[in-house]
């Protein structure tokens, strides 16, 4: 029954789903040997201007896609689309003997692989969930230099930043410029200066500038 699975046309979507799924595992795993979890790959993407659709930045936002690395976002998503098409396709060979049409399965898939997404990325806003965490308080993050590791972060999207402390720890943290208007691509080095909730505001410029000027 597995093989036919794989082999039938039905399932053609689900199968690449799989596939998908096994070729961004074993990129986070190599990154995670390598000392890097971030895939700029595929944040990079999502290179949008999203503060030209609010409804888009809204659907975004409702599904968890802002609240989480989108690494983890792809490996959800298509993790619950497979499984979800895998179950209903061998319930429906299992009892009625063929598979379903495609497009038929493919439906309720999709549907419980979004509602996965929404609730691993409300929980993701919920607890503030950082890649790594340590005792330094969040505060203290102010007023360093961080650099963007993966994706465009624009306001309204964040994107994860690199972080190393006074104790040589890294930490990583979701990034958004505070000036409108303003983006920072991969590789950017910028300032945060303010901390709303679990992201943080940054500024590109020098400290010394910066503290100058609030001062």
């Amino acid at each position: 029954m597995i093989a036919d699975f794989f082999t039938a046309k039905e399932n053609t979507a689900f199968v690449v789903a799989l596939v998908v799924l096994t070729v961004l595992s074993l990129l986070i795993v190599t990154a995670t040997l390598l000392g890097a979890i971030h895939l700029p790959e595929a944040d990079a993407d999502l290179e949008v201007d999203w503060d030209s659709d609010g409804l888009l930045n809204g659907l975004l936002e409702f599904f968890g896609v802002s609240a989480m690395p989108l690494s983890i976002f792809v490996l959800v998503a298509t993790c619950s689309f497979f499984v979800t098409g895998y179950v209903i396709q061998m319930l429906a060979l299992g009892t009625g003997g063929a598979f379903l049409p495609g497009w038929v399965a493919i439906a309720p898939a999709i549907a419980v692989s979004l509602g996965c997404c929404r609730l691993v990325g409300k929980g993701f806003a919920k607890t503030k969930f950082k890649l790594h965490t340590t005792a330094v308080a969040s505060s203290s993050f102010l007023y360093r230099l961080v650099t963007i590791q993966s994706g465009v972060a624009k306001v309204g999207l964040s994107a994860e930043a690199k972080l190393v402390d006074d104790h040589g720890q890294t930490h990583y943290v979701l990034v958004e410029p505070k000036n409108p208007g303003e983006s920072f691509p991969q590789g950017s080095e910028v300032i945060l200066v303010e901390q709303v909730g679990s992201r943080f505001l940054a500024v590109s410029g020098n400290v010394e500038d910066i503290l100058n000027n609030d001062n």
